[in-house]
């Protein structure tokens, strides 16, 4: 059984929860499933400091970045 998985991301005053990367990732809870991670640039905001577009490939990096520490044994 798949581990349990969440994905928050913080959408100005409150959390958004992306149901593409809880389903992915609960399909799938592999350094694998980073391979099929994209997040709507739509479902991101954008501002001065970064557009819908940065913040969704941020998102997708991070959530990457995630999957190898949590997964992989003896990465850095």
């Amino acid at each position: 059984m798949a581990p349990r998985t969440k994905l928050l991301i913080d959408r100005r005053s409150g959390a958004f929860r992306s149901s593409k990367a809880n389903d992915t990732l609960t399909a799938s809870f592999s350094v694998n499933a980073r391979d099929g991670l994209k997040m709507d640039p739509a479902e991101m905001n954008g501002d001065a400091h970064g557009d819908d577009e940065y913040r969704a490939h941020l998102v997708e990096g991070m959530t990457r970045r995630t999957l190898v520490e949590t997964l992989e044994p003896g990465y850095p």
